[in-house]
């Protein structure tokens, strides 16, 4: 029996959605999550076991492409067209990083190559590529690593050291936690063996292995949600009564921090202008039994009909801090949309500055690894807003030390912050006070 005709339809599939992600990301300039919901890709049709091997393959090819990159040009000296660079981008990960077995992946690839014109004439090198992969496996002649996109890696060594940053592409290599807010800060012992689990602070815990959400006790219930540590910050900090005190939450999806905000008993106005957003979250406002007065629109065309005692603003950013679970945002230029993106923050911090009642409070923050969105825009915000200074939050209890705060009380988490833990997404918190005029 001819040995590519004998596999599976799902791993066609599974290895057919990875590679047309690869396609939409360094060709189409696509974005990881966009590429996901493409139709023409196939991931949505996938089974929930495939898409996590997909992702699985997806997310450490691109954590380890640098090196990938490298060794595959090192044996091929010659010029390599990108839809045959991404089939052997997955086919070293598939070897050497996520041990696949041999004669799956020699069925596969081969057929994968075969449905594009521009990879069918290339079959032949694909199947000697794979034996020469397993061959250098065996010797231990390459060994992959984590690295930082080259032009993104300089943009980050001028704003950290060395030391930072070669620490954030350690953390950037390992898997994905899990992190879970418990409403009411209900004992975790009741939905988790304490095995399962370490606790960040009391009401927050990372699981130490992921298993299907929906499946886990409590989440039907609507007793917990999920949401990273650092994402988590901000609201957790807030060291006062938040009962019945008038909150508005700007671009409040994906929710987290209006479940919070509503676990401490504030009333809250939450707007943002995604109707698939919003529409997730109403599913889990109405899972968690809470009541919110949720706003999809445009926040630039909102009207308020009150001023706020507090104000939550967590606008659009770079996302780089959230590099771990997006590696693809390095690939799409981040730095390309910066000045669009500072201009979209410097108008809604203007924005709250006039919705925020006297004395009231705005909480601002970025899942951002850049300065120019997170200490930089807050300086420019205060030099313009006489009436407004910064302050600082009482970390005691949150793993954070004077090293994570500046000087004006501004609270930059970086990924490794919690090493021993795992990683956290890179953030940066700002709490700003309204001041009556002199």
């Amino acid at each position: 029996m001819n040995i590519i005709e004998n596999v599976t339809p799902i791993n066609r599939s599974r290895f057919e959605a990875a590679y047309k992600i690869l396609i939409q990301i360094f060709k189409k300039k696509v974005s990881l999550k966009i590429a996901k919901n493409s139709l023409q890709v196939g991931y949505k049709s996938l089974s929930a076991s495939e898409k996590a091997k997909c992702n699985d393959l997806v997310l450490k090819t691109l954590k380890n492409i640098i090196s990938i990159d490298i060794w595959i040009k090192k044996n091929k000296k010659s010029r390599i067209r990108l839809e045959l660079l991404c089939i052997l981008r997955l086919v070293v990960t598939e070897v050497f990083i996520r041990k696949g077995r041999k004669a799956e992946i020699l069925k596969s690839f081969p057929i994968l190559a075969s449905k594009d014109k521009k990879t069918s004439s290339s079959i032949a090198y694909i199947k000697h590529f794979i034996h020469s992969s397993f061959k250098h496996l065996l010797e231990k002649n390459f060994t992959p690593y984590s690295q930082f996109e080259a032009n993104f890696r300089e943009k980050l060594l001028n704003q950290y050291s060395e030391k930072e940053v070669k620490k954030m592409e350690f953390i950037f290599s390992l898997n994905s936690s899990l992190d879970i807010v418990l409403k009411n800060e209900k004992k975790t012992s009741s939905f988790f063996d304490k095995s399962s689990f370490v606790e960040l602070y009391p009401g927050c815990i990372r699981l130490k292995q992921n298993d299907s959400i929906a499946k886990m006790k409590g989440f039907s219930e609507g007793h917990w949600w999920i949401q990273n540590f650092s994402a988590s910050l901000p609201v957790s900090l807030i060291n006062k009564n938040l009962i019945n005190k008038n909150v508005l939450d700007v671009c409040c999806a994906p929710g987290g921090k209006t479940f919070q905000l509503l676990d401490r008993g504030a009333k809250v106005t939450a707007i943002d202008k995604s109707p698939s957003r919003i529409s997730v979250m109403k599913e889990n406002i109405s899972r968690l039994g809470y009541k919110v007065d949720l706003v999809c629109e445009d926040v630039f065309k909102f009207t308020p009909k009150k001023k706020y005692d507090y104000i939550l603003l967590d606008p659009p950013c770079t996302s780089t801090g959230t590099l771990s679970k997006n590696p693809d945002l390095m690939f799409l230029d981040p730095y390309k949309r910066l000045k669009n993106l500072l201009k979209m923050q410097k108008n809604l911090l203007q924005s709250s500055a006039n919705w925020i009642s006297k004395g009231g409070l705005i909480i601002y923050s970025v899942c951002s690894l850049l300065r120019e969105e997170g200490e930089d825009q807050i300086l420019r915000f205060l030099k313009i807003n006489t009436t407004f200074k910064q302050v600082h939050a009482d970390v005691n209890g949150f793993h954070l030390d004077q090293s994570n705060i500046d000087k004006n009380g501004g609270i930059r988490v970086l990924p490794h912050m919690l090493s021993d833990k795992g990683w956290v997404d890179g953030f940066y918190i700002a709490y700003i006070k309204s001041q009556e005029e002199k």
